[in-house]
């Protein structure tokens, strides 16, 4: 769930409702209120931070759809895609021969 502000009192019911029926809750937004309580993964995104909501939300969409090479040691949890996917987009360019 994605989330600028806090959620009105109806939509957090059915999410609940939805976590109760055995879906995986993930919310992104200011990181405040009930939602992130209620969510199994949670990813803050504090007003005045370098990366508005909607670009994290890209990135977020980017890394849940990427096609990741096998790891080599267990398997890799949603954040460490979605940080190996910010590094790649903010490092610098590589230097010219």
């Amino acid at each position: 769930m994605v989330a600028p502000g806090e959620p009105a009192a109806p939509l957090l019911e059915r999410v609940c409702d939805a976590r109760r029926a055995g879906a995986t809750v993930l919310s992104l937004g200011p990181g405040a209120g009930e939602l992130p309580a209620m969510a199994h993964e949670n990813l803050s995104v504090p007003d005045g931070s370098e990366l508005d909501l909607d670009t994290v939300q890209h990135l977020v969409s980017a890394a849940a759809g990427e096609n990741a090479r096998p790891a080599h040691r267990g398997p890799r949890r949603f954040r460490d895609r979605l940080s190996r996917l910010a590094d790649l987009l903010t490092a610098p360019p590589p230097t010219r021969w």
